[in-house]
C-alpha cells in the first residue's frame, strides 16, 4: 500500500512538472533571465547607455531579471512542495516585484514627460541623488504593501498569502482581504491614469511639433518609442488583473462572490499569467528598438553560429591516413 501511494505521488509530481503551466513559467523565466541579463551586460559595457535618463529603465530591467531569476523559481517550488514558509516568501516577492515594476513604469512615464515639456529644467535637475531617492522610495513603498499579508492582520481586511493557482492573496473578495485588494486596485488605476495622462501630453506635443522625434529634439538618449512600447505592454498585462479585482469588489459589495462564476477561475489564471509575461516581453522590446543592443545581439548570434558550424565541420573531418614503411 505504501509503495502504491509513493508511486502515485511520483506520478502526480511528474504530471505537475510537465504541465503546460509549469512549462510556460519556465519558458518565461528563461527569456526574462537571458534577455534582461544580456541587456544589462551591454548597458554596463556601453557608456552611451549608462546615462542618467536611462536609470529608471535599467531599474525596470533589473526588476524583470529578479522576477525571472527569483520569483518564478519560487512559484515552481511552492507548486511542487506546497511549503507554507516558501508560500509566504513567494507571496511577498510577487507583491514587491510587481509593485516595483508598476511604480517604476509610472516614474519612467513622468520622467519622459518632464524631459519633453521642460527639457532645460529636466537636465538641470537630473542627478544621481534624485534617481536614488526615487528608486529607494519605490522599494520602500512596495515593501510596506507586500508585508501586510504576512503579519496576520486578515481580521482587519489586510489579507494573507494562501496557496491557490499561485501563492498570493485570494482573488475571492471577502472580509479578510477587501481592504488590501481595494487599495491595490485603486493604486493600479491611479498609476495607469497617470501613465495615460503623461502620454496624452507627449502625443499632443509631438503633433504640435509636426510628428518629429521628440527624443532627438530634446537630447533624450532613450527613444520615446522604446518607453512607449514597454509602458504600453505593461499596461496591457495589468488591465486583466484590475478587471478581475474590480469585478470581485463589485460582487462583494452586492452580497455575492465572484468565485461562483464559471469564467472566474480562467480569468484569474490569465491575469496572473500576464503579470509574469511582461518580464519576458520588456527585454525583447528594448533589444529590438535600441540600435546598440540590436547590433550586439546580431554579433553574438553570428559568433555562436560561426563557432557551431566550425565545430560541426571539424567533427565531420576524417583523420588523415598515415603510411608507414616496414
Amino acid at each position: 500500500m505504501y509503495l502504491n501511494a509513493t508511486l502515485s505521488t511520483i506520478k502526480s509530481d511528474q504530471k505537475l512538472l510537465f504541465s503546460p503551466e509549469i512549462i510556460s513559467l519556465l519558458f518565461l523565466s528563461t527569456i526574462a533571465i537571458v534577455g534582461n541579463l544580456f541587456n544589462l551586460i551591454v548597458i554596463y559595457k556601453s557608456p552611451l547607455l549608462r546615462s542618467l535618463d536611462n536609470i529608471l529603465l535599467i531599474a525596470l530591467l533589473i526588476t524583470g531579471f529578479s522576477t525571472g531569476l527569483i520569483l518564478i523559481p519560487l512559484i515552481l517550488l511552492v507548486k511542487l512542495t506546497g511549503n507554507h514558509v516558501l508560500c509566504q516568501i513567494q507571496g511577498f516577492a510577487i507583491t514587491l516585484l510587481n509593485c516595483c515594476s508598476l511604480t517604476l513604469t509610472v516614474a519612467l512615464s513622468v520622467d519622459r514627460c518632464h524631459a519633453v515639456i521642460n527639457p532645460f529644467s529636466y537636465l538641470r535637475q537630473s542627478n544621481k541623488a534624485k534617481y536614488t531617492i526615487i528608486i529607494l522610495s519605490i522599494i520602500l513603498f512596495s515593501s510596506m504593501i507586500s508585508i501586510f499579508p504576512i503579519l496576520g492582520l486578515e481580521r482587519f481586511g489586510l489579507g494573507k498569502y494562501i496557496l491557490g493557482s499561485i501563492c498570493w492573496c485570494s482573488l475571492v473578495i471577502d472580509q479578510t482581504n477587501v481592504i488590501i485588494l481595494t487599495f491595490l486596485v485603486s493604486a493600479m488605476i491611479i498609476h495607469i491614469l497617470i501613465i495615460i495622462f503623461c502620454y496624452i501630453i507627449l502625443f499632443a506635443i509631438a503633433y504640435q511639433k509636426g510628428h518629429q522625434d521628440l527624443s532627438g529634439s530634446f537630447g533624450i538618449k532613450t527613444p520615446l518609442r522604446t518607453v512607449i512600447l514597454i509602458v504600453g505592454m505593461n499596461m496591457i498585462c495589468w488591465i486583466p488583473m484590475i478587471v478581475v479585482l474590480l469585478h470581485g469588489i463589485f460582487q462583494y459589495n452586492h452580497g455575492s462572490t465572484n468565485a461562483t462564476l464559471p469564467y472566474w477561475r480562467i480569468a484569474a489564471n490569465i491575469s496572473f499569467f500576464l503579470l509574469d509575461a511582461y518580464i519576458a516581453v520588456n527585454p525583447i522590446i528594448y533589444l529590438t528598438t535600441n540600435s546598440i543592443l540590436r547590433k550586439k545581439w546580431i554579433y553574438l548570434m553570428n559568433l555562436l553560429l560561426c563557432n557551431g558550424r566550425l565545430a560541426s565541420s571539424r567533427s565531420l573531418q576524417l583523420p588523415q591516413r598515415r603510411s608507414y614503411k616496414v
